[in-house]
């Protein structure tokens, strides 16, 4: 009679961490894309040139997709729920956003502006939930998930401002997310850098 030898729990974690290093290299090289792309979107636009700008925006919006499937080998072991909720906070905000640059593209520049705006709200409870799992027991330094949660607060606020504007309210959006974007780029460089390996042992 044979038998089969099951592996080692060692070896079974060390087959997992490919695929989180794979994920948070995806999401990040997609972040850092996305840094390029969306000003010159918001530039072409503003200068009247509403397709490349809009197709722009089209491309970002699929690298939104991408990053909130790719973070998920990354975020599941922190929580299966929060990690579901933070990847499909991500998608629906790349579909939202998918649509907006539809409008961009038919030349409806300000509809494209709005519909972006509620998008941001998604966008916000995306780095809520993804600032939480990574803060409270993710693989990342607490310090790094408490400044995406941070952001998430920016972006939410600037974004609840825009829709309230949107209804007839007051117009004119705090715009705290032009400072709070910096949790973005530091969670963008630690996935490059450090995302998905084994903690350094001791």
């Amino acid at each position: 009679m044979t038998t089969t030898a099951n592996p080692a729990p060692g070896t079974r974690r060390a087959t997992a961490l490919p695929s989180a290093r794979v994920g948070a290299l995806v999401a990040g090289t997609a972040l850092l894309v996305m840094t390029v792309l969306a000003p010159v979107g918001v530039l072409l636009l503003d200068r009247g040139q509403a397709v490349p700008g809009g197709l722009l925006f089209a491309l970002v919006a699929c690298l939104d997709v991408t990053i909130g499937l790719a973070l998920l080998p990354l975020t599941m072991p922190a929580g299966r729920r929060l990690a579901l909720v933070a990847a499909l906070a991500r998608v629906l905000a790349g579909v939202a956003l998918l649509v907006a640059a539809g409008f961009a593209v038919a030349g409806r520049v300000a509809t494209f502006q709005d519909v972006w705006d509620v998008s941001l709200l998604v966008f916000g409870v995306h780095l809520l939930a993804l600032g939480w799992l990574l803060a409270r027991s993710g693989p990342a330094p607490a310090w790094v998930g408490w400044l995406v949660v941070v952001a998430g607060v920016g972006y939410a606020v600037d974004a609840v401002a825009d829709v309230v504007a949107l209804l007839g309210g007051p117009a004119g959006a705090p715009t705290i997310s032009l400072v709070t974007f910096v949790g973005e780029l530091v969670l963008m460089v630690w996935l490059l850098v450090r995302g998905g390996r084994p903690a350094p042992s001791a």
